[in-house]
């Protein structure tokens, strides 16, 4: 649940780069790959990073009964607004892998 304005877009790097990696990488180099799994750097899809964050350090969750689980994707809902956003674990893993490779470049 979120009470953010999930598609309310973030400019990360400025006015013309509206993906998740917009500070490292312009969106035209991300368009170019057609097999591009790239989200738009919107309050939704940046909420639903956190929360991938926040479930991948929450071993307990994947033992016992649910060892080996995978999420299949996360969603994101505003009820106030009544809007809300979906993204695959295909998806997410992609630009996760992606922000994690430029975040070490500034480290």
């Amino acid at each position: 649940m979120s009470t953010s304005y999930l598609r309310y877009n973030r400019h990360i790097g400025g006015k013309d780069r509206n993906s998740l990696i917009g500070a490292f990488q312009p969106d035209i180099t991300e368009k170019a790959d057609n097999n591009s799994l790239m989200l738009q750097a919107v309050n939704g899809n940046i909420e639903m990073i956190e929360a991938m964050l926040v479930l991948n350090n929450i071993p307990s969750l994947f033992t016992g009964e649910y060892s080996g689980a995978i999420i299949g994707g996360i969603q994101v809902m505003n009820s106030w607004r009544g809007s809300g956003l979906t993204a695959s674990n295909e998806e997410l893993m992609y630009c996760w892998k992606k922000l994690n490779k430029y975040s070490k470049m500034i480290d």
